[in-house]
């Protein structure tokens, strides 16, 4: 079985820089070992037809290098993969209270992360794994566990969500109608989300009651507001709150 090596790196900016450099390597006479290389490279802009050929075996004489970010750490499991790369960074996506708008930042891997990554290599063929960082850093700056979404998630949506559900369980509890494990004494989104494995800190939700209260998605500053038409397409749409809001008043005024 010939070997796979996987590299772990932050975003699609570098697997393609990584890609561009490498590429020129591909070939049956070069490569560690007198293998020749393919490289191939793992995010959501490929063809599903290249990603698919990831999953074939190295032919005889041939190593196979995976570019991949988080995707591949654990929701893809590739075979014979004997070595793995970790730059242990990674892109995420984070909510800038001060700006008002996610951003992609990159970060260091929590060791969990780090751990998982390491476990692609030698499932099914002797293996290694290499962190691009020393011992002393990754035992003592880098964080144990990644932390929950919730705590870097914009909140706005989420109380949307929150406020319509509270919503749906005030009308069953007025029909009579109660699905077994469902809690109707729920009458609050404030009281819905600290039912929440991480519940946000009660400062972040009346800070986003507030933001929707500006944009016009609810129609007051306070928890018992109504929801809005521009705020039911704020729940629908997959984007910032004030880009919901420069859709919805376009389409208003016949612009899309």
């Amino acid at each position: 079985m010939e070997p796979r090596l996987v590299v772990f790196l932050p975003g699609i900016a570098d697997i393609t820089a990584f890609f561009e450099t490498l590429s020129p390597l591909e070939s049956r006479e070069q490569g560690c070992g007198g293998l020749g290389l393919r490289i191939f490279a793992m995010h959501s802009m490929i063809p599903r037809e290249e990603q698919e050929e990831v999953f074939r075996p190295p032919p005889a004489g041939m190593c196979h290098i995976v570019l991949a970010s988080n995707v591949a750490e654990s929701s893809l499991t590739l075979p014979s993969v004997s070595g793995v790369i970790d730059m242990s960074l990674r892109r995420s996506l984070e909510y800038d209270p001060r700006r008002l708008i996610s951003c992609l930042v990159t970060t260091w891997c929590s060791q969990s992360s780090c751990k998982q990554r390491s476990g692609r290599a030698g499932r099914t063929m002797p293996g290694r794994a290499v962190r691009m960082v020393t011992r002393a850093f990754f035992e003592d700056e880098m964080i144990e566990f990644d932390p929950p979404d919730m705590l870097s998630a914009p909140l706005t949506k989420l109380f949307l969500q929150a406020k319509q559900l509270c919503i749906k369980l005030g009308h069953i509890q007025q029909k009579g109608i109660i699905p077994q494990g469902i809690d109707v004494q729920i009458t609050s989104p404030s009281i819905l989300l600290k039912q929440l494995v991480s519940p946000p800190a009660t400062e972040l939700v009346e800070a986003a009651i507030n933001e929707l209260s500006d944009v016009g998605a609810v129609d007051s500053n306070h928890e018992e507001a109504l929801i809005t038409p521009l705020g039911h397409i704020c729940m629908v749409l997959p984007c910032e709150l004030r880009l919901c809001r420069l859709i919805y008043f376009g389409l208003s005024l016949g612009s899309g």
